[in-house]
């Protein structure tokens, strides 16, 4: 299938699913609300990153940290809506966010804000994988 077609199920609001499987449009709305509050998170920390005159905080103030997770997420969101390799999208996604370093800096951060990257994603990651039967 290609993204012609990805794009097309995803302006119907289907997925290349069976009937009666969870449309992939809730999915992604799944996903796209944890990629938002992470996204609010990281400004949080890179506004109070801004105001410390710390040569080091001021380059993640300065930084693009949510790409991070938007250029991996684009595979997941393509086989949600091509109803095809989810489980394995899952999966790869899963292991992105545990083994990335910069996720688990983020979140343990010294500047006191709550940020909690992989619990965020990983919940919307568990959500998506119980209403597609993936794992």
């Amino acid at each position: 299938m290609g993204l012609l077609d990805v794009l097309g199920l995803a302006a119907r609001g289907t997925s290349g699913t069976k009937a009666g499987d969870p449309p992939a449009t809730d999915m992604i709305a799944i996903w796209n609300a944890a990629k938002h509050r992470v996204a609010a998170q990281l400004q949080a920390l890179q506004g109070a990153c801004a105001e410390c005159d710390n040569e080091a905080l001021q380059a993640v103030a300065d930084a693009d940290l949510l790409g991070d997770i938007d250029d991996p997420s684009l595979d997941l969101e393509l086989a949600i809506m091509s109803g095809t390799d989810v489980a394995q999208a899952l999966a790869a996604m899963r292991g992105a966010i545990k083994d990335d370093g910069e996720i688990e800096a983020l979140d343990a951060n010294p500047m006191g804000v709550p940020v909690t990257i992989a619990k965020t994603l990983l919940g919307a990651l568990d959500k998506i994988a119980s209403m597609s039967g993936g794992t």
